[in-house]
């Protein structure tokens, strides 16, 4: 499969002075910006030149699948034996693979002016993966809303767990640390020396981990953030898990029906340049909250199963809330 920037397409959504830009490779979100004491301000990271989403290593602004986060030893046992996906991160598979959503053509089509549709069909052994799956992922944008519908449907029993890979930034700061969050979760999975969930659940309730209450960001610069929270609140349907706010008082407020969510400081990120208007971007420039399912539950039957089948289709939402500032 081959990726070219002559093949990149990208639409603008309009709604009350908000705006975001698609594009069609990695069903990616590109730019997405409200208006705010007459200014436009920004809530993510991108790119200017569209054709460094092709190279980025980043998954910036992506739909990371088919299987989000890592798999560990790139398999899992299928029915007549182990099933060997490609491995992109050493031994490990993660988010799906070198070819995964995040890095393959889409089929992008507006809606109407605040609302687009993209779908893609990957074929049964893409990355390793078993079966045929069509997806697809609606978005919708409001004045102070943005809310992403994912769904997949499969020929025969295989697993799907995606996850929004934005990295929020609002209003272009350098970085996060002076950020504060708030997300529902007491506990997270713990992880082997490569990232992998291991299948333990650790208590972190009163420890550094613990954003039950918010709090700065800046109380784990130290370590950072690239962890599996589980929210408190088990259920799945569609419930406030999240905010965060900025130093200006701008806040997202993150909606999921999902039972937990992988949260990324960007601290590992070295300098890229080429950002929405001219920024260069580095270490914390961005933090992902990425709603999904357990992380590499194909290997651990205690956690919650991923897998889904013909009688058993894919859904998840995910909506973040605008609120303060100066609309």
């Amino acid at each position: 499969m081959t990726t070219s920037a002559q093949d990149l397409q990208s639409i603008t959504l309009r709604a009350d002075g908000a705006r975001i830009d698609l594009l069609n490779f990695g069903a990616t979100t590109c730019d997405w910006r409200i208006v705010s004491d007459g200014q436009r301000v920004p809530l993510i990271l991108g790119f200017d030149d569209l054709s460094d989403y092709l190279t980025s290593p980043i998954f910036c602004g992506a739909i990371a699948g088919r299987v989000s986060n890592r798999i560990g030893e790139g398999q899992f046992e299928g029915p007549n034996g182990p099933i060997k996906l490609d491995q992109n991160e050493g031994t490990t598979t993660v988010h799906g693979g070198a070819m995964g959503t995040s890095a393959v053509f889409w089929k992008l089509e507006q809606v109407s002016e605040n609302e687009a549709r993209m779908t893609y069909h990957s074929a049964d052994g893409e990355n390793g993966f078993p079966g045929n799956v069509d997806f697809e992922v609606r978005v919708i944008l409001s004045k102070d809303s943005l809310e992403y519908i994912m769904r997949a449907t499969v020929d025969e029993e295989t697993p799907i767990s995606l996850a929004q890979h934005n990295y929020y930034n609002i209003g272009g700061t350098p970085d996060i640390w002076d950020y504060q969050l708030a997300c529902n979760s007491s506990r997270t999975l713990a992880q082997n020396d490569k990232g992998v969930c291991n299948g333990e659940v650790a208590d972190q309730s009163d420890s550094a981990l613990d954003f039950r209450t918010l709090r700065p960001l800046r109380k784990v610069e130290a370590r950072g953030l690239d962890d599996h929270f589980l929210f408190d609140d088990e259920a799945t349907h569609l419930r406030k898990v999240a905010t965060l706010q900025s130093p200006d008082g701008i806040a997202l407020t993150f909606y999921s029906d999902q039972l937990g969510a992988q949260l990324y400081t960007a601290h590992h990120m070295k300098e890229i340049k080429g950002g929405l208007d001219g920024q260069t971007y580095g270490k914390a420039s961005g933090f992902c909250f990425e709603p999904q399912g357990h992380p590499n539950a194909v290997n651990i039957p205690s956690f919650p199963s991923v897998f889904v089948s013909p009688d058993k289709p894919y859904e998840q939402r995910l909506v973040i809330k605008v609120s303060g500032g100066d609309p």
